[in-house]
């Protein structure tokens, strides 16, 4: 994966077109670092879990501003927001926002003559809402992307200022996928959003019809079904490889399933009964066989199946 490496600049060129940024995390700073090759970066806006000067709860924005000399604000909420863009008078013709964590009222996107753009990691309207790369790889989608939109008060719909897509091979974790867009986001955003505030692209609206959401997933995703087809459940063990986890029970013991293959056996008995051949260890599904490649006991280092199966229950 190639490195990260933003062009840096002054807040104060005039060459350039200012730009307001909201956003918090590891993917709001990364697109930040994207869009400082092109846009003056006015002010960053971010949401923070205590206070703006607490340094416990400084975000990863926020960091990059302090690097870069850029104002910064902290805004936990819609009031928050509202007083700040009350009390302060900006410049900047557009905002963005990746990545926030704050539905931006309608009174603060109006501050903006050109709007509020939003960067998602989906093809929109597919997938709005909180957790879309997790997804496209547990619906094994052949292709995803990364769209901008124009916001609005409701998620996710507002209209299309651009596109740009990804074929996925079925082998995507959500950390390899994340950083795949960021690097697609990264080479792609900028230029978009030049065109766009230059006059060059209308925006044009979704099609609400065929609108799909998502969800946040929670720790109790993790549990496997072995009731599911396999293909399923060995996407998942993907999407799930960093949080929550793909977690089962098997030989009474708990465990955590790190790596998982299709094959093309036919399960045979109910879902959830296991089958060792030799150094494999396979599960019936719904459907095929799923192999167990590589698990993890509680408190211990992930372990081959075959080094289990001569480890762990050889010696049973």
């Amino acid at each position: 994966m190639a490195k990260f490496e933003p062009q840096i600049i002054t807040t104060d060129s005039l060459l350039k077109p200012e730009l307001i940024f909201f956003g918090s995390g590891y993917v709001s700073r990364k697109s930040l670092e994207a869009v400082s090759s092109r846009f003056a970066i006015e002010a960053v806006i971010s949401k923070s879990g205590a206070g703006a000067h607490d340094s416990q709860s400084t975000t990863q924005t926020e960091e990059f501003a302090d690097e870069r000399g850029l104002d910064h604000f902290t805004a936990n909420s819609a009031d928050e927001l509202q007083e700040l863009f009350s009390t302060h008078h900006f410049r900047s013709q557009l905002g963005l926002v990746v990545d926030y964590g704050v539905i931006i009222p309608e009174s603060v996107i109006g501050f903006f003559p050109l709007g509020i753009a939003n960067s998602h990691f989906s093809l929109l309207p597919k997938y709005r809402g909180a957790d879309p790369i997790r997804a496209a790889i547990i619906n094994r989608d052949k292709v995803t992307g990364v769209s901008v939109i124009k916001i609005t008060p409701r998620l996710d719909d507002g209209p299309l200022i651009g596109q740009t897509k990804l074929e996925l091979d079925f082998t995507e974790t959500t950390k390899d996928l994340t950083a795949a867009l960021l690097q697609l986001q990264y080479d792609w955003l900028p230029q978009v959003l030049v065109d766009y505030s230059n006059g060059a692209i209308e925006p044009k609206p979704q099609d609400h019809d065929t609108a799909t959401h998502t969800s946040k997933v929670s720790k109790a995703d993790g549990a496997i079904n072995w009731a599911e087809p396999a293909e399923t459940i060995e996407a998942k063990i993907r999407a799930y490889a960093q949080w929550p986890k793909s977690r089962t029970e098997l030989f009474d013991k708990q465990m955590i399933v790190i790596e998982g293959e299709v094959t093309e056996s036919t399960s045979i008995d109910t879902p959830g009964t296991t089958h060792i051949n030799t150094n494999e260890l396979s599960v019936d599904t719904s459907t095929t066989q799923l192999l167990i490649k590589k698990l993890q006991l509680p408190g211990k280092a992930p372990v081959s199946a075959a080094d289990f199966i001569n480890g762990y229950l050889g010696s049973r």
